[in-house]
């Protein structure tokens, strides 16, 4: 039915019902009284207790007590509720906190909305009959579990939309917080309304001035400065006062001859530097007119002063320019030792092969000095290449001489070891090294011996090891010798007896034949 009405008695007589009234029938009613019909059909109560309030910046988070209608249901809360909030563990979470009611578990509760690391806050679950969430705060959070709250409540209203008229609001109760920018339109404005406490500084540009609406009293006294703002042709003469026109204000070449005077223009008038050689007359300057040490160097032309002008000894050190003595100004064997500056005999000073040997001081040719392959066979003293001036790998095989031992090829599986089995051909062009060794051991048919000899010296890579089992009197046991680990620096082999007659003592002899180091 289009119209109904609450609350009668429930005795089936018009609008009340035989059956009673349903709880949807209450719902509609406060949705109805208390929120709006847009937006999330709920609020918090604006005057109850801590209104809801969200508060905290480490999880738990707290809402304080309060009061609210979620779809029209009734919400009360008379104490603090604390909402857990987990760290997330790879980016910044945003939680909700929401009224949530449930029509299935027919109950209101705060509730905490996830939402996704690195994402947007989660959106509310707002389905009539079902659940219906409306917001509280809106929780962000780091991977160090720092909190930032944002409020995000709604509150119920008891007036309508138009409601407030001109004349329900009262005097002065409209603050500058009230009203909305752009709000302040031209015909909101009365006659006379704006005073000049209301005007910003600068605020009336050219445009907003009437023409002829600045008049001689609103000029202020001195306001006319600039030059700009004065119309060409003005300021006359009854407008200029007695001596008003100084040397600043008059242009440059604005004074001609005509304006001068007979005689006005006297010594003091003239600047300096004012009388130029266009205004002198010939021969008006005669020796009286030269002033005492007048004649500086910038007056006397070019290749005037000749050599009679100038006083035996005139010619000092100081007088002459740098770079002015060049080789046809010297004469011959004038140039002694103590002529030259130190440093003075550069390589380019030196002729082709005026370095001899007596010129060069014991000690003086030191190995910055030698070129690189300067010093051939020729130039070594017998003996002076010895075993410390060899470094280490910088004889090739080529190098030996005859009367040398040296390996001239191997077989084997692997370049970088010469343990390794194989029948590959390698190459030996590097100094070789061979180290022998013998000891004692006791071998049983029993017991499998192990033994790790380190060599004297280390090899480049690792050698070819033999090693063999020498009888040393007695019963001759068959031995069995196993060669194991071989690197540059050492190698390990296991041996047993293959008899069955107790224990015996024997001989193994070993050799190591390899790189150098």
């Amino acid at each position: 039915m289009a119209e109904s009405s609450l609350f009668w008695t429930t005795n089936g007589t018009g609008d009340g019902s035989g059956s009673g009234y349903t709880a949807a029938q209450m719902f509609d009613l406060w949705r109805a009284l208390f929120t709006p019909q847009t937006g999330n059909l709920g609020g918090v109560s604006p005057d109850y207790q801590s209104k809801l309030a969200a508060s905290g910046t480490t999880s738990p988070v707290t809402i304080a007590a309060g009061a609210a209608i979620v779809y029209g249901i009734p919400y009360f809360n008379t104490a603090n509720v604390t909402v857990a909030i987990p760290t997330p563990s790879g980016a910044t979470r945003i939680d909700r906190i929401v009224l949530r009611a449930s029509w299935a578990a027919q109950t209101v509760r705060i509730t905490r909305i996830a939402g996704t690391e690195g994402g947007a806050a989660p959106a509310l679950t707002q389905s009539a009959g079902t659940t219906w969430d409306i917001p509280l705060a809106q929780a962000s959070i780091t991977t160090a579990g720092a909190i930032t709250l944002t409020d995000q409540r709604e509150y119920l209203s008891l007036v309508g939309n138009d409601a407030i008229t001109s004349a329900k609001i009262a005097a002065g109760a409209v603050g500058t917080t009230d009203i909305a920018d752009g709000a302040i339109t031209s015909a909101k404005i009365a006659t006379d309304a704006v005073g000049a406490a209301a005007i910003a500084a600068g605020a009336v540009g050219s445009s907003e001035l009437a023409t002829g609406a600045v008049t001689a009293g609103k000029i202020a006294t001195g306001g006319v400065s600039a030059s700009a703002q004065l119309a060409a042709g003005v300021v006359n003469a009854p407008a200029i006062l007695d001596t008003a026109v100084t040397v600043a204000k008059i242009a440059d070449g604005a004074v001609t001859e005509a304006k001068l005077g007979t005689g006005a223009v006297t010594e003091a008038k003239l600047g300096t530097g004012a009388v130029t050689e266009a205004k002198l007359g010939t021969g008006a300057v005669t020796s009286d007119k030269i002033a005492a040490s007048a004649v500086s160097a910038s007056k006397i032309l070019d290749g005037q002063v000749t050599s009679a002008k100038l006083v035996t000894g005139a010619v000092t050190s100081a007088k002459i320019a740098a770079g002015a003595v060049d080789g046809t100004k010297i004469a011959a064997g004038a140039v002694g030792t103590s002529a030259l500056a130190n440093g003075a005999v550069t390589a380019d000073k030196l002729a082709s092969n005026s370095v001899t040997s007596a010129k060069i001081a014991a000690g003086a040719v030191d190995s910055a000095k030698i070129a690189a392959g300067a010093v051939g066979t020729s130039a070594l003293a017998d003996g002076a290449v010895t075993g410390g001036k060899i470094p280490p790998n910088s004889i090739n095989i080529d190098r030996i001489g005859t009367g040398v031992p040296m390996i001239t090829g191997r077989r084997g599986g692997l370049d970088a070891s010469w343990s390794s089995r194989g029948t590959t051909p390698y190459s030996t062009n590097v100094a070789c090294a061979m180290e022998v060794g013998a000891f004692e051991a006791v071998v049983s048919y029993s017991t499998l011996g192990q033994l790790t000899v380190y060599f004297s010296d280390t090899f480049g890579r690792p050698p070819l090891v033999v090693a063999t089992p020498v009888h040393l009197g007695g019963s001759y046991p068959e031995i069995t010798v196993h060669i194991d680990t071989v690197t540059d620096t050492y190698f390990t082999f296991w041996y047993r007896s293959l008899s069955v007659d107790g224990t015996t003592k024997v001989g193994m002899h070993w050799i190591a034949i390899g790189e150098e180091a």
